[in-house]
């Protein structure tokens, strides 16, 4: 096996400064500036620090605004260092001392504030989800006849709901129970329309309801959907239509 020496060559200058002549790869080393010119630019100097922000125009491209450089012993992947601002951007040095610092590892960053990536998540319209909680259950549910053949349905915001689901239940009135009406549909005796209006809300907080039979009583359920789909308990109320 043929071994190849390569020659380092150093010439001396009259400013003290030592220049690398050859040696492999030193086509990329810039030959341009002396090193007294990288120890005083250096982004990592002090001077230069890039986690320090002089002027507005420096956040729209870092997320490192308030972060400070120092040592730290790291011995588990809890204890990684901060390495992200809250909110990812700020338009003002006032903004910046708002930020916060916080480690990628465990945290991440829901318009202004820090979750839990282990047991939260954040939706896109920026609310926080707790993962280890069910979704709560709407409240507050209140019907009022809008037509011969209509109800309005309206509740109560629910936390961390981003959708809400409508679905008929039993349907009775006062001489039949549901397991007879359910017979005489199937047998052609008794024609019940469907109701319209059930399903999805698109996140509203309230649903018309047409096609309903006077004199009937409707089960209807209601559930709270958060950004991630998962369902509340339903809620029950019974509605009825006035002659």
């Amino acid at each position: 096996m043929t071994v190849l020496n390569f020659p380092i060559v150093f010439t001396a200058v009259a400013n003290a400064q030592i220049y690398f002549n050859s040696m492999p790869g030193m086509d990329y080393y810039d030959k341009q500036q002396d090193d007294d010119y990288y120890a005083e630019e250096d982004a990592l100097d002090r001077a230069q620090n890039f986690h320090t922000i002089s002027n507005g125009f420096e956040f729209d491209r870092t997320q490192f605004y308030c972060l400070k450089r120092k040592n730290t012993h790291i011995r588990d992947a809890a204890s990684l260092p901060n390495d992200r601002c809250c909110p990812f951007k700020v338009n003002s040095v006032a903004e910046s001392r708002m930020g916060i610092p916080y480690s990628t590892t465990i945290h991440g960053c829901c318009e202004k504030r820090l979750y839990d990536l282990k047991t939260q998540y954040c939706c896109e319209d920026n609310t926080i989800i707790n993962l280890d909680k069910e979704p709560e259950s709407v409240s507050v549910i209140n019907y009022s006849q809008t037509g011969p053949d209509s109800v309005e349905l309206t509740w109560e915001p629910t936390f961390g709901a981003s959708n809400y689901i409508i679905n008929q239940g039993r349907i009775w009135n006062g001489t039949m129970n549901y397991p007879t009406i359910r017979q005489k549909i199937r047998t052609g005796e008794l024609q019940i329309k469907k109701v319209d209006g059930l399903g999805e809300t698109m996140g509203l907080t309230t649903t018309t309801l047409t096609n309903l039979s006077p004199l009937y009583y409707y089960q209807l359920f209601i559930k709270a959907v958060d950004c991630k789909e998962r369902k509340s308990r339903a809620e029950t109320v019974v509605v009825k239509i006035k002659n």
